[in-house]
């Protein structure tokens, strides 16, 4: 083999791993780039939202006869909250804070959240932050 046909294999060898590299770099950066921008589309709104929080209590009484699937019921009728589509995942989900509070004789159920339905039985709580 000629020396230099050698030489100039090994150079256009070396400038198309140069190429590749810097074509790779570019494309990452660039998916960095649209996934940042993506994150912060999605998030950006989300201290407004927090601020708009209920926290809601449901006060069971002591002489109840309701069985257990009423709170299986409520708690399937969290996941029906769930956005779907394609155009969903750029936006924050609704999000709920569930807290059981069982004293002797009495369950409260407590439930943070920005949807408030006015119902008879629910009463609104001050949120502590």
């Amino acid at each position: 083999m000629n020396p230099e046909a050698l030489a100039d294999f090994t150079y256009q060898l070396e400038v198309l791993t140069l190429s590749f590299l810097v074509l790779s770099l570019a494309v990452l950066s660039f998916g960095l780039v649209v996934f940042l921008v993506y994150l912060w589309n999605r998030y950006r709104e989300r201290e407004e939202k927090s601020l708009e929080y209920v926290m809601l209590q449901v006060a069971v009484p002591r002489n109840n006869e309701v069985k257990i699937d009423a709170a299986e019921q409520m708690f399937a009728s969290f996941a029906s909250l769930r956005k779907s589509g394609w155009f969903s995942q750029f936006k924050p989900q609704t999000q709920i804070a569930f807290e059981i509070v069982a004293r002797p004789g009495d369950i409260r159920f407590r439930l943070r959240s920005t949807i408030f339905f006015p119902k008879p039985g629910l009463s609104s709580l001050r949120v502590y932050d």
